[in-house]
């Protein structure tokens, strides 16, 4: 599943497109510092 993934890099908000697996979902989070924002694209 993809998902679209925010992360700040240098002071900057970036958003790049992910896969996740079904677990990291459910959690709410991807792995790392990063915060699931949409589930499908």
């Amino acid at each position: 599943m993809k998902a679209l993934v925010l992360d700040q890099i240098d002071n900057r908000t970036v958003a790049t497109v992910k896969d996740i697996d079904l677990p990291a979902l459910a959690e709410g989070d991807v792995p790392g510092r990063h915060r699931l924002v949409e589930s499908q694209l």
